[in-house]
């Protein structure tokens, strides 16, 4: 049966077994629109292309914490340029937002110290190619709130 999972629940595991995933949109009378597959190919690099794709990349963040996390690309570029970050199931930390206050100590356990701490982020893509090269590397900086 081919993995399904949704996009929260992905895991360090799932990028490093399958660098990019895309969502299921197939499926939707099973599971709902969250739910992401391995997606088996290079990334769609074609700008009439819509279709949204997480794309694994190493996250090193200025407190020298690094872990795996992936930035979502759409149209052949990044959709967004904050990435998440990710360890095992269920540790997914988007780095658009700061923690929410029941998720600060959790948060601060994963990266070893408090969201003020880690930016700049520097990412780079855990693929290659001639069409997503100008893409290979970017950084993203905090959320100011």
């Amino acid at each position: 049966m081919e993995a399904l999972k949704p996009i929260d629940r992905l895991s360090e595991q799932d990028l490093l077994t399958c660098p990019i995933w895309t969502y299921a949109t197939d499926s939707e009378e099973e599971v709902d629109e969250t739910y992401v597959r391995p997606f088996d190919g290079e990334l769609p690099t074609d700008p009439n292309d819509y279709s949204v794709f997480q794309v694994a990349c190493d996250l090193r963040f200025a407190s020298g914490f690094s872990c795996i996390g992936f930035l979502e690309f759409c149209a052949g570029q990044p959709h967004f340029y904050d990435p998440i970050a990710v360890g095992s199931e269920g540790e997914y930390w988007p780095l658009n937002a700061k923690p929410s206050r029941r998720e600060v100590v959790r948060f601060e356990r994963f990266f070893g110290g408090p969201y003020s701490s880690l930016f700049p982020v520097l990412w780079t893509l855990r693929i290659v190619g001639d069409d997503v090269e100008r893409w290979r590397t970017g950084v993203c900086e905090p959320i100011l709130v």
